[in-house]
């Protein structure tokens, strides 16, 4: 018996194997030629869409506010959209700053070097939000929040003293218009003051 089945042919031996071999080297050559890129296809296409939606979801939410924020402003009355508009002008209005540094200036009987005011844009700057949810308490975009843009001014005061300048700084904060006071330099022995404030506008 032992000696028919060393009579056998090899190829007649392993052919079993030999068949699930070449089964095995089939279906992986088909695995990574023609499975394997449609499934990283499909992953890939449902990664994008999967971001699309969340993107669609942020525009809508934001459409959303934006449609609130339309329906209270047409609510708001024309008087205080005008003061609103005056907080926060649309654009940087030179002479409408140099009007009211000078009327402040003058109510307090300061004495005020209009050639030494210096207006400057400021550059934009940007600051991270918390990012959006949707329903699902999911995380939708990162959103941006936009700084109003400003302008920089530089004035040279002079005939200052304490009283003055506690009148002085109280109306800024107390006015209107957006007003920031970001340094400034006091000499009491001669009264000079050199300040340096922001205003804020639309863009």
């Amino acid at each position: 018996m032992e000696k028919n089945n060393n009579q056998i042919p090899f190829c007649i031996k392993f052919f079993k194997t030999a068949i699930i071999l070449i089964v095995v080297i089939i279906l992986a050559i088909g695995y990574f030629l023609l499975i394997r890129p449609r499934l990283i296809k499909y992953h890939s296409t449902s990664a994008l869409i999967s971001q699309r939606k969340e993107e669609l979801d942020a525009k809508i939410n934001k459409l959303i506010v934006l449609k609130k924020t339309a329906v209270n402003y047409e609510k708001i009355s024309l008087a205080d959209r005008e003061k609103i508009n005056y907080i926060l002008p649309d654009e940087p209005d030179d002479s409408s700053l140099y009007m009211n540094i000078v009327g402040v200036a003058n109510y307090h009987g300061l004495n005020l070097d209009i050639d030494g005011i210096l207006l400057k844009r400021a550059e934009e700057k940007t600051q991270k939000k918390k990012p959006l949810v949707n329903q699902s308490n999911q995380p939708v975009i990162d959103k941006v929040a936009k700084i109003p843009p400003k302008v920089n001014i530089e004035l040279e005061l002079s005939a200052v003293n304490y009283i003055d300048l506690k009148l002085f700084f109280k109306y800024l904060e107390s006015n209107v218009r957006i007003f920031d006071v970001n340094s400034f330099v006091y000499n009491p022995e001669n009264g000079e003051l050199s300040l340096s404030i922001s205003s804020y506008f639309l863009d």
